[in-house]
């Protein structure tokens, strides 16, 4: 994301920063809308531990205990995760 900034005031307030370029946003669908998307080997009891420990970027737990998640996670839970250093 490019910011600009514009003009101080006379009154020596600092300038905003305007963002030139819109977010990418994804639609957040539920843990079972995903799991259905995946094979067959992957739980949504396993999907919940991997938003809880931050597997899946851009997941949310709505206050109502409601787990939400970006349709890339698609993407991201198909990814494979980097093996350790020394394992």
């Amino acid at each position: 994301m490019v910011l600009t900034g514009g003009n101080r005031s006379s009154i020596g307030s600092p300038a905003l920063a305007v963002p030139t370029e819109a977010p990418v946003l994804d639609r957040l669908i539920t843990l079972s809308e995903l799991r259905r998307r995946l094979p067959a080997s992957v739980s949504e009891r396993q999907l919940r531990d991997w938003v809880k420990s931050g597997r899946i970027r851009g997941a949310v737990i709505t206050p109502s205990g409601r787990f939400l998640v970006p349709t890339s996670a698609v993407d991201q839970v198909l990814s494979p995760v980097p093996a350790l250093e020394g394992a």
